[in-house]
């Protein structure tokens, strides 16, 4: 493989301005000189086997200046362009520029462009602008010398021929680079073709020949599987119909199994919730109010007896008792944290407890009259509650202000209930009423509601908000639980099955079923779709005044007015 510098001629091109080699008194044309000498010297060349080309002559533009420039570029292999304003603004230049562009392609280089920066363009120095010009994009993407410093230097001092040197040396580098000549390119591209040709026709007869050969081996194999098939299918037949028979006495056995397991299952569950798990004693009063910790491991009950319990909903033991208030614990909750808990009593107070050391963080006081529900919100910083006086109060738990107070029912309120985003409350009332309030965005006036939902016969005891947010549940001491939608207020099921009041209710985690319970010393578990009564739950000796649902849904807890709390198997 040669290289450009062992052509018979090497031929370079100088392109320049030649006003700029005139206003300076022919000092291009003086590099042009030094850089042919140099360049000769490095390559061992004489005038006779090189050139380097330069447009001295004053060549008259139009078509015999175009085939001047062509012949020469035609010519040459290296390029040696002068960088200045005028000669970037030179349509001639330009023409040299592009036609050498083209002569590099047709040799399959793309190093023979060697610009040389003689006067500052600043177009150079802007991305923005160099890459929108023909000539500057080129010549800033090649590795230009800069010769401004030499502008003014002699040519004869010793600065100015090292430089020389140097430039030409990366000069002779690139001519030196191994080398195709275009037609030796084309002649071995003609030969690899032909070479690729022959091969592909050998490709093709070997191919041939061989797909006859499988075509033979594949119609004997083809038959002989064909008698195998006959003989598989003929015993495959046989072992199906024997299977089939197999099968079906094992379905029919499978049939009759798993109907008396079934049945066996179901007596089984009927009997487990026939009875608590297990029933919690140690109160001496009545039991108004529970609540399920949300790790579902412990509970907390509010009783007659001016106290709060903590359980251990696996043993059934007492972990801590909680005094503080002056009369009957009518109300309990756990924070979203299950750190603390808030209590509302019959004293007109609220308060809030560390469930780790028993004691009272802060009392809240503001109601007129006992404080019968509470509900803390999801981000565990506000909480509401809902009194006797008719009104609700919404409470910051950090400072044990009342942030707002809520009116507009006409009877003691019974049940509040805060949505899942905590957005929304739901409250019921001894008027017979359910309400929704807005707790982000309210009546200055006294925060009104936003819905008003009628349809029971008498007061309303508990309310419970759906998981999805949606819809809400009420029991009543009318002896039903209705369900309602939240945003039309209509009532979408009316659930009678109770043989007295209601007085607790609450949803599952999945919401497809509830659970309440009444003065009837009943818990009824609900299917909210069908409005269907599940099963009964028997055995307390007086009215269930509370229940709660686990947070995984399979077990409930219920308080009464037996002094007890029991906890049930709803799975």
């Amino acid at each position: 493989m040669s290289s450009l510098a062992d052509l018979p001629e090497v031929v370079g091109f100088f392109s320049y301005s030649r006003e700029d080699d005139e206003a300076f008194r022919g000092s291009l044309s003086a590099l042009r000189d030094a850089v042919g000498r140099e360049l000769a010297a490095q390559l061992g060349r004489n005038k006779r086997n090189f050139r380097l080309w330069q447009d001295q002559e004053a060549i008259a533009p139009g078509k015999l200046w175009e085939l001047e420039i062509a012949k020469a570029i035609e010519q040459a292999v290296f390029f040696l362009p002068i960088v200045s304003p005028r000669a970037v603004a030179s349509a001639y230049c330009q023409f040299e520029f592009n036609s050498f562009l083209a002569r590099e392609r047709a040799l399959g280089r793309a190093d023979l462009v060697f610009p040389i920066l003689y006067i500052s363009v600043p177009a150079l120095h802007d991305e923005a602008r160099w890459r929108k010009d023909p000539v500057l994009s080129i010549v800033a993407r090649r590795q230009y010398i800069d010769w401004r410093p030499f502008r003014h230097v002699v040519a004869h001092t010793t600065a100015f021929g090292e430089a020389i040197e140097r430039f030409c040396g990366k000069i002779v580098e690139a001519l030196r680079e191994p080398w195709i000549s275009p037609e030796e390119r084309r002649r071995q591209e003609a030969e690899a073709r032909r070479r690729a040709r022959e091969e592909e026709n050998i490709r093709r007869e070997v191919d041939a020949k061989k797909r006859a050969k499988e075509e033979d081996a594949r119609r004997r194999r083809e038959e002989a599987e064909t008698q195998r098939r006959l003989a598989e299918e003929e015993r495959r037949r046989l072992e199906n119909e024997a299977k089939r028979r197999a099968e079906e006495e094992g379905r029919l056995r499978q049939e009759a199994e798993a109907k008396s397991r079934a049945e066996e299952e179901k007596r089984v569950k009927e009997e487990r919730r026939e009875r608590p798990i297990r029933t919690f004693t140690g109160h001496d009063g009545h039991v108004y109010r529970v609540a399920i910790a949300p790790d579902g491991r412990t509970a907390l009950s509010g009783s007659a007896d001016e106290t709060l319990k903590l359980w251990d909903l696996a043993s059934g033991a007492t972990i801590r008792t909680f005094i503080g208030h002056d009369s009957a614990v009518l109300a309990v909750a756990f924070a979203p944290d299950g750190r603390t808990a808030l209590s509302g009593s019959a004293d007109e107070t609220l308060k809030l407890w560390d469930l780790a050391s028993g004691a009272t963080i802060r009392t809240f006081s503001g109601h007129n009259g006992a404080i019968v529900s509470v509900a803390i919100r999801p981000d565990g910083r506000t909480a509401l509650s809902g009194s006797g006086d008719k009104t609700l109060k919404l409470w910051d738990l950090a400072s044990g202000a009342a942030i707002r107070a809520f009116t507009g029912h006409d009877g003691a309120i019974h049940s509040v209930a805060v949505t899942p985003d905590g957005r929304f409350a739901l409250s019921g009332s001894a008027d017979k009423k359910l309400k929704l309030w807005d707790l982000e965005l309210w009546d200055l006036a006294g925060g009104a509601a936003i819905r008003t939902f009628t349809g029971h016969a008498d007061a309303v005891e508990s309310v419970a908000i759906a998981p999805n947010g949606r819809a809400a549940l009420s029991g009543s001491r009318d002896r039903t639980l209705k369900l309602w939608d939240l945003a039309g207020g209509a009532a979408i099921h009316t659930f009678s099955g109770h043989a007295d009041a209601v007085w607790s209710v609450a949803t599952a985690p999945d919401g497809r079923t509830a659970l309440s319970g009444s003065r009837d010393y009943t818990l009824k578990l609900w299917d909210l779709a069908g409005g269907a009564a599940i099963h009964t739950f028997s055995g307390h000796a007086y009215g269930v005044a509370s229940v709660a649902i686990g947070p995984d849904g399979r077990t409930a807890l219920s308080g009464s007015r037996d002094k007890t709390l029991k906890l049930w198997d709803l799975a």
